[in-house]
C-alpha cells in the first residue's frame, strides 16, 4: 500500500465537466468540449499527455455541460485515479499525497464546499492517518498558482472540528 501523507486540493479552473473530460484533457484526447472548458492553457497537455487523469477525486458542480446543471450531481464525488497510482497534480509531491479536485474557477457550490469536500477529506484523514495540518491547497506548493482559489484555512477549521469530535 502507498504510503499517504498529504492531500493537495485543487480546482479545474473550468466552470463545469467531469472526470471524463478532465481524463480526457489530461490525456491529450479530442473533445469538443475542451475549448469550452478551458479557452487557453491546454497545450501543455497535447504536448505531454499523462496516462491518465491526474487526480484521485473530483467533486462535482452539477455542470457537467455549459450551461446545463443537473442538481444530483452537484457535490457528487467522482474517482479518478486509485489512490494506489501516483498522482500528476502537484509537482514534486505526488509520491506521496492523494490530488482532490473541485470543479469550478472562482465560485463553488455549497454542497461542494461544505458537504462533499469535508466528508471526503474525513474519510480520506481517517483512512490514511492523516490530520488537517496534511491538507494543503495547490498554491501552497506553486506560488504562481491561486488553484484551488478557496480558503483553504477555512477548510481545515471545520475538517478540524469534523476529526476532534469523531464524526
Amino acid at each position: 500500500m502507498r504510503k499517504i501523507n498529504k492531500i493537495i486540493i485543487h480546482c479545474t479552473d473550468s466552470e463545469f465537466g467531469d472526470a471524463h473530460l478532465v481524463n480526457d484533457l489530461h490525456t491529450g484526447q479530442e473533445n469538443p468540449l475542451i475549448p469550452l472548458a478551458w479557452p487557453s492553457g491546454t497545450e501543455i497537455y497535447f504536448q505531454n499527455p499523462f496516462r491518465k487523469i491526474g487526480y484521485h477525486y473530483l467533486i462535482l458542480n452539477g455542470f457537467i455541460r455549459p450551461g446545463e446543471y443537473q442538481a444530483n450531481l452537484d457535490g457528487y464525488i467522482e474517482t479518478g485515479r486509485s489512490e494506489e497510482e501516483e498522482g500528476a497534480h502537484c509537482y514534486g509531491q505526488n509520491q506521496d499525497s492523494l490530488g482532490v479536485c473541485l470543479v469550478g474557477r472562482r465560485l463553488f457550490s455549497a454542497k461542494q464546499l461544505y458537504q462533499s469536500l469535508p466528508d471526503l477529506l474525513t474519510r480520506l484523514c481517517k483512512k490514511h492517518s492523516l490530520c488537517w495540518q496534511d491538507i494543503y491547497a495547490h498554491y501552497e506548493f506553486n506560488q504562481l498558482k491561486s488553484c484551488p482559489n478557496i480558503d483553504i484555512e477555512l477548510i481545515r477549521k471545520i475538517l478540524t472540528k469534523i476529526l476532534t469530535r469523531g464524526y
